[in-house]
């Protein structure tokens, strides 16, 4: 949540609780949890500062590689995030203490702050004449050649 929406809700969690709507209503009103509300429904505008300050200082899982990382999207724009969590495989001499997912985030994150645009290649291609006929064959990679007869 953005530290924005997270004012915005809390401004309308205060204002319908003066209403004296009931904490379930509430809950179905802002389309949050009930966990959710009971957490914001009696902080005073102090403390919801510090939590939303806190959820955007935040450390996150990946960071004790984020100059590795940094590294390889600066050299290596258009690097899969699949090689780079291959990469931070092998340094962490096996799982690293995230998922594959978590990487992708955290690496979409960087793109933004660090501003390393992905570049899009199209391809290029462009139609062939046919050749002669018996001058080309299409082959099957999913064939193994032993086929069985039906009877």
């Amino acid at each position: 949540m953005s530290k924005v929406n997270g004012y915005k809700m809390y401004i309308q969690l205060q204002q319908l609780k003066e209403m004296g709507f009931s904490k379930s209503h509430i809950a179905r009103k802002l389309k949050i949890s009930r966990p959710t509300l009971n957490k914001y429904y009696d902080l005073s505008l102090e403390e919801i500062d510090e939590i939303l300050e806190s959820m955007n200082t935040r450390a996150k899982k990946a960071d004790k590689y984020h100059d590795e990382i940094l590294d390889l999207l600066k050299k290596h724009p258009n690097i899969l995030s699949s090689v780079i969590y291959d990469r931070i495989e092998e340094l962490a001499q096996g799982y690293p203490g995230f998922t594959e997912g978590t990487l992708r985030n955290y690496i979409r994150y960087l793109r933004k702050e660090h501003d390393i645009p992905r570049s899009r290649h199209t391809r290029d291609y462009e139609a062939v004449e046919d050749p002669a006929m018996g001058q080309q064959m299409q082959a099957d990679m999913g064939e193994n050649g032993s086929t069985k007869q039906m009877n």
